[in-house]
């Protein structure tokens, strides 16, 4: 075995010395020795310790500061928590990261990354929004609004009221977002 630079070139925390295909050690040093815990046993992204709720000092998921989350760890969070139970706390953690929608999803019709593998927005329902920051949703448009203002506003406007087949004077159609 070696000694001192081995754990330095293992354990750089994101994934390094295991292969995603076949879970197989690969590039490093293989060996009698254990390899590091961040490697090996640390399965996604603890959640909890995103805002500071973690009691476990042996956590079975990844303690990372949201500071230097990757983008492969960002989109990760991304397609893990429309299934989450909403926390403001959490809620606000990821606001702060300031991740930005999909142009491609959102502007062109369809994302050219691979099926989960985006780190931006893709803002398809109430309860992805409001993880967003968006507390309202108009499903007609596929919109998230932040506030109850701008949220009156749309559904008076032009644009909502053709999408939505509504009259001028019609009630409305969506509000406040669920979750």
């Amino acid at each position: 075995g070696t000694k001192g630079g081995s754990r330095e070139h293992e354990g750089s925390g994101k994934g390094v010395g295991k292969s995603s295909v076949t879970g197989q050690h690969k590039g490093g040093v293989k060996g009698r020795g254990q390899a590091p815990r961040k490697v090996s046993k640390n399965k996604g992204i603890c959640f909890k310790f995103l805002y500071g709720a973690c009691k476990f000092d042996d956590c079975k998921f990844k303690h990372i500061k949201s500071s230097r989350l990757t983008t492969e760890e960002v989109a990760e969070i991304l397609q893990e928590l429309p299934l989450r139970e909403f926390k403001t706390e959490l809620r606000d953690v990821i606001r702060d990261l300031n991740i930005p929608k999909c142009k491609d999803f959102h502007q062109r019709g369809g994302c050219l990354r691979a099926a989960g593998k985006c780190h931006f927005w893709h803002l398809t329902d109430a309860i992805t929004a409001r993880w967003a920051g968006f507390d309202f949703w108009c499903d007609a448009c596929c919109k998230g609004f932040t506030s109850d203002e701008q949220m009156d506003t749309h559904l008076k406007g032009k644009s909502h009221l053709e999408a939505a087949g509504q009259q001028p004077k019609g009630g409305r159609a969506s509000g406040r977002a669920a979750g």
